[in-house]
């Protein structure tokens, strides 16, 4: 094999970035309009391929994660063994004294999808979040039939998100044998 000096290859790879640039470039100096139309162009296409948009930011966002685990402490191995369909996000004004979940205080996200994120729609200030698990007919789980974190408080601002990190929600996953005490299972 011959070796090829480096003044070579750095000349030729010049060249051929000389060579490259002059594609897009205009070389006519009265007409710079079309390299101007050239990057408009290409700056709408890349908004419209890459989906760049705006973000509605109307206070602050929360992102978290959770696992569904057994009573005993084994993990689920899936949402739908135990009849879990979703995970609802609830937060409330620490000042406002109002508990429990209130509607348009509220997200729902996939259970198996094991992580959610808000919009940036919290109002800003000390706020409670708590998690529930929704069932296949859209209502909560009843009450006593699993366990999640107790409120968890944090200062929401405007434009940020506050991180909950990792809830660990207990549920029953066996509705087969244990009837109406197991998590989603109705009477």
């Amino acid at each position: 094999m011959r070796a090829v000096p480096a003044r070579t290859l750095v000349g030729n790879t010049v060249n051929l970035a000389f060579a490259f640039g002059r594609l897009f470039m205009n070389t006519r100096a009265p007409k710079p309009v079309h390299s101007t139309l050239l990057v408009r162009v290409l700056f709408l296409l890349g908004i419209q391929v890459f989906g760049f948009q705006c973000v509605a930011i109307d206070g602050g966002a929360t992102e978290f994660t959770w696992s569904l685990r057994t009573f005993s402490g084994d993990p689920v191995d899936s949402c739908a063994d135990a009849k879990v369909d979703k995970v609802r996000l609830c937060w409330n004004a620490v000042d406002s004294g109002v508990t429990g979940c209130r509607p348009g205080n509220f997200r729902d996200f996939p259970c198996q999808d094991q992580t959610g994120v808000t919009l940036f729609e919290i109002e800003p200030g000390r706020t409670a979040f708590f998690a529930e698990p929704i069932c296949a007919d859209g209502q909560p789980a009843r009450a006593g039939t699993y366990q999640t974190p107790s409120e968890i408080v944090r200062t929401v601002r405007d434009g940020e998100v506050v991180s909950l990190e990792s809830l660990l929600i207990v549920v029953t996953d066996h509705p087969d044998f244990c009837g109406i005490e197991c998590t989603c299972v109705r009477e």
